[in-house]
């Protein structure tokens, strides 16, 4: 009750202020959170103090402005930061009507582990892509060189009982393919 009869700025303050660690994902956490107004105005901030190299992060966090992202959309931003992957996420607080209230952005620190298994599965598909053009190209190569022997055969068997080249089909095509005859020079 006395919850609803309080601001949502001193309600987020309050849930802020227990020191309840931020949230923990297996990709990672956020390390420092800011819940803002249009005016730039920092209305509620959490820190996770436990983390290596957080004045790095808090400094970058603070020397980036703020951004105004509309309903539905969020501004990302990925970086580096001593050795450490960080991403910058800046998002819109909708009310009930879908009107933007306030915004929160918060530093995201990527886990080493997380990054590992990441770069693992883009090896492992990269190989397995290479494989797949390497035996497919295995497969077709035999029936390409018999379709290419094919038009080569076709091509001297019909020169031999003409005069002309067999590839009057492209007369037409006159820019796009060149065509040697006894007319033509080069």
């Amino acid at each position: 009750m006395e919850r609803q009869q309080a601001g949502a700025v001193t309600a987020l303050r309050d849930d802020l202020g227990r020191g309840d660690p931020p949230v923990v994902y297996g990709a990672g956490r956020f390390v420092h959170v800011q819940f803002y107004d249009r005016a730039s105005t920092v209305l509620a901030e959490q820190v996770a103090a436990d983390q290596p190299g957080i004045e790095a992060a808090k400094a970058f966090m603070k020397g980036r402005p703020f951004s105004f992202p509309g309903p539905g959309k969020d501004d990302v931003l990925m970086t580096r930061i001593n050795d450490a992957r960080f991403v910058l996420l800046a998002v819109p607080i909708v009310d009930r009507t879908g009107r933007t209230a306030a915004f929160a952005r918060g530093m995201f620190a990527v886990s080493r582990q997380e990054l590992t298994l990441i770069r693992r599965a883009m090896m492992r598909n990269t190989l397995i892509v290479v494989v797949i053009v390497l035996a497919v190209s295995a497969l077709l190569y035999p029936v390409i060189l018999q379709l290419t022997r094919r038009l080569a055969d076709y091509s001297t068997i019909c020169s031999m009982r003409t005069s002309r080249p067999c590839w009057s089909w492209a007369a037409p095509l006159p820019s796009a393919t060149a065509i040697r005859t006894p007319t033509t020079t080069g």
